[in-house]
């Protein structure tokens, strides 16, 4: 699967989970007003609102029928619908899917990304968990208002040297760099 077909998936997934939403809402008002009424049939059909005890008769019956199909119908279509929205992943639920599972497959195919250092992979575990916690927060406040606040900062990574990021990374992880060379040149 190439990742156009991936994205193209995610928009799909993620208008579909909206479509489940709505039907779950849909369904779940058909279902308790068509239990409700059930329940005032079935009630009126016993005599419980009359004093006396009468016995079912023809119209009771059909009218039951109907109100059974239209609990049976309902309840059945409120239950798919449920698991469906509770089984739809959001955005940020397939990004951390194909993130995770995209650096697991590295990590446990790649010689040198199994010499990495402890630290290293801890840091760059809490860095996918800190992205992906961004792109779930971008979704939420409108992506225009973040892209004006992180692409200073990606042009200023972008502008930085080699001894600039790798200062950067000694600070944050307290690991010279210099390890990591060695270990990927080896090749």
């Amino acid at each position: 699967m190439n990742w156009y077909q991936i994205f193209y998936l995610f928009s799909i997934v993620d208008n579909l989970g909206t479509f489940f939403g709505w039907m779950v809402a849909v369904f779940t008002l058909i279902t308790l007003v068509s239990w409700i009424v059930f329940i005032i049939y079935k009630s009126n059909a016993n005599g419980i609102f009359d004093d006396e005890k009468k016995e079912e008769d023809a119209e009771n019956k059909r009218d039951l029928a109907i109100q059974r199909k239209w609990v049976m119908f309902s309840t059945t279509f409120f239950i798919i619908f449920w698991l469906l929205y509770i089984i739809t992943p959001t955005k940020k639920d397939m990004l951390l899917i194909i993130a995770g599972g995209s650096v697991g497959e590295f990590v446990a195919n790649d010689s040198s990304a199994q010499k990495l250092p402890a630290d290293i992979t801890r840091f760059l575990h809490a860095e996918i968990v800190k992205a992906t916690a961004e792109i779930g927060e971008n979704d939420d406040n409108k992506k225009e208002d973040n892209k004006s606040a992180i692409a200073p900062e990606v042009e200023r990574i972008k502008n930085m040297s080699k001894d600039e990021l790798e200062r950067i990374l000694i600070k944050e992880v307290g690991i010279n760099p210099s390890i990591l060379s060695d270990s990927t040149t080896s090749k």
